[in-house]
């Protein structure tokens, strides 16, 4: 999740990003301040993944310390779902002919998560496409090689030896892609932006 932030001492746009930065959906709010930013990022990142498995149970015995926001452990379920650190979302306490019961829903337990400013400055300035060489040793006839993505010119050499060309070519291809995503930030913080939204 990238989030965009005025910085009024160098008069230019910044961003941060929360969770994973390839690819990153944007906020499109510019934020006035860097700590705003931050908490914008993070918190919709944080959204994103509580929603990425949800759970819900009636308890026959109803437990009123059952409440909101409090982490849930579960046993004898499915090891996938035992294994799950829960977090109750919404619970509903009933009083009735069947007496006092509690039904629980649940989404995932989302991790602290840190947002992090992005590079200002291009790591792999300079360099126009990235290789990637391979080696197959499980082929009768012993082949090696090397891909490329991007443009012939200054290349950047994986330091990976990878075990097929296919392997090779696909992680080329995404060095490069990463390589052109943090040039595109770069690009994007330097664009001189208006009045930060507020």
């Amino acid at each position: 999740m990238r989030a965009f932030w005025h910085d009024e001492r160098y008069a230019r746009r910044r961003s941060v990003v929360a969770g994973v930065p390839g690819n990153s959906k944007r906020l499109r709010t510019t934020f006035a301040n860097e700590t705003d930013a931050r908490a914008a990022a993070v918190a919709e990142w944080q959204r994103i993944l509580r929603g990425l498995a949800t759970f819900e149970m009636s308890l026959a015995l109803g437990n009123p310390a059952v409440f909101p926001q409090s982490p849930v452990t579960v046993k004898g379920f499915k090891p996938e779902i035992d294994a799950t650190e829960w977090l109750s979302v919404k619970v509903t306490h009933n009083l009735g002919g069947n007496g006092f019961t509690t039904r629980v829903e649940f989404e995932t337990k989302t991790e602290a998560v840190e947002a992090e400013r992005e590079d200002e400055k291009d790591p792999d300035e300079g360099i126009t496409g990235v290789v990637a060489k391979w080696k197959d040793v499980a082929a009768k006839k012993k082949k090696a090689g090397q891909e490329q993505a991007g443009a012939t010119g200054t290349l950047k050499t994986l330091e990976h030896l990878y075990k097929s060309k296919q392997a090779a070519k696909r992680a080329a291809l995404h060095a490069w892609k990463h390589i052109q995503e943090v040039r595109e930030i770069i690009r994007e913080n330097s664009e001189k932006s208006s009045i930060p939204e507020q």
